[in-house]
């Protein structure tokens, strides 16, 4: 357990009936490192040509110089963020700077999750947790911001891809406002399994995932990564921080009856 994070029951009338899981750094690791840092680079180097101090774009520009000196450790951060910096100036132009990012974006990540010298696997736990679930007919769904093809193309190099009921993942038609933190991917596969958001549980990473279960009212279970400590995650709205996914199961077990899939 990661300390000093408060571990929440479940109410008592819950019964868990379904458990959505982030994609990336919760099922598996899509990125190398390198691989990581060559996309954020790309990113980088992509506003640096697009913004223009001259048409209004400081508050973007600024955001692209802190990544810099940041080692632009976080893109999907700096894309949402320079989206909402330009968004209030000219919206045509943040649309139209946002889904060009997103095909840089889904280059890099089909590229990761095709890679042939490193498939990506699942993450301690994941396989086992999962198992554990599909044993209590609990249904299965992953959210991810990550594009549908990669997310599809690692999940089943993973030996993972049949394990999900529900894959709710980034297309060209979604807009930046449905995507984490907003609750759209979250309530849509809750309507896809069909599933109330009492009787479900979403299992994260990161701040934002915490946020977008919160906004869709299930239960959120947080476990630490490179994006977010516990103790982030707890203050983001965890009701739950476990050190690892080999924990998913002591923290839920009790709660889980004889349901059946919907």
């Amino acid at each position: 357990m990661t300390d000093p994070c408060q571990i929440h029951d479940f109410p008592s009338q819950t019964r868990v009936k379904a458990v959505l899981f982030d994609f990336d750094r919760t099922l598996v690791d899509l990125f190398t490192p390198q691989a990581f840092a060559k996309m954020a680079g790309h990113l980088v180097r992509f506003y640096e040509r697009a913004l223009d101090r001259g048409q209004g774009d400081d508050p973007a520009v600024e955001l692209v110089e802190k990544a810099k000196v940041d080692g632009a450790g976080r893109p999907y951060s700096l894309w949402a963020d320079v989206y909402q910096a330009l968004v209030h100036v000219d919206i045509d132009r943040a649309e139209k700077l946002s889904r060009d990012v997103a095909a840089i974006l889904s280059e890099h990540e089909c590229a990761s999750a095709a890679a042939k010298e490193a498939p990506p696997p699942p993450l301690p736990g994941v396989e086992r947790a999962l198992c554990w679930l599909e044993d209590g007919d609990v249904a299965l769904a992953t959210i991810s911001t990550n594009c549908q093809p990669a997310v599809r193309t690692a999940l089943h190099r993973a030996g993972l891809l049949g394990r999900f009921d529900v894959i709710v993942a980034r297309t060209p038609e979604l807009d930046m406002a449905n995507l984490k933190p907003s609750p759209f991917p979250v309530e849509l596969a809750l309507d896809r399994l069909p599933c109330a958001p009492g009787d479900a549980i979403l299992v994260g990473d990161s701040v934002l995932d915490m946020q977008a279960g919160q906004a869709a009212k299930v239960y959120t279970v947080g476990v630490p990564s490179s994006l977010a400590s516990g103790e982030e995650l707890a203050a983001a709205g965890a009701a739950t921080v476990l050190d690892s996914m080999a924990g998913l199961k002591g923290a839920i077990g009790k709660e889980l009856g004889p349901v059946r899939r919907p």
